[in-house]
């Protein structure tokens, strides 16, 4: 795993006022300052075994060694690449079946580059069968799911790389 250090946080989120937050993640580009954010980075979360997911960029995931341009569901034992889901807001029960197969106890929902909710009825038909969702872009479904994944929760990504 190669070491980053730390970036400062206004690099990744323009957050600059939570120095710190973001530790284990450096973007992908190597600046400093001026990148936009949310875009592209790099995470170095070291992992003794499972999926880590090393980059992810707009059309671009790297987990472990290997690249994926197209969405995917994520666990730590298991990649699904040949998830075809439509755009978040016209996302249905089904088109997240594969991954509450996985009986998850949280369903980390990346939905490309911004975050982009589905309907209330499929948060809460989700909800109703007791597994959380957490709708968000794809950048933090990332570093969420490799903190999720290193304290060996039951976490599945659904992940939306565009």
């Amino acid at each position: 795993v190669e070491a980053w250090g730390h970036v400062p946080a206004a690099h990744l989120d323009g957050c600059g006022d939570r120095p710190g937050r973001h530790d284990y993640a450096a973007p992908l580009c190597g600046r400093q300052t001026g990148c936009r954010p949310g875009t592209h980075m790099k995470l170095d979360r070291d992992s003794s075994s499972g999926n880590v997911i090393r980059a992810f960029s707009a059309g671009r995931l790297i987990i472990g060694s290997a690249t994926f341009t197209a969405p995917l569901i994520l666990t730590a034992e298991q990649v699904i690449a040949d998830w075809l889901p439509p755009p978040p807001d016209r996302l249905e029960i089904h088109d997240l079946q594969p991954a509450l197969d996985l009986q998850p106890e949280v369903i980390l929902l990346g939905t490309g580059v911004r975050q982009v909710f589905p309907s209330t009825a499929l948060l809460a038909e989700i909800l109703g069968r007791g597994i959380g969702i957490e709708v968000m872009g794809t950048g933090a479904a990332c570093r969420t799911f490799n903190i999720l994944a290193a304290e060996q929760r039951r976490v599945v990504a659904a992940l939306m790389v565009v």
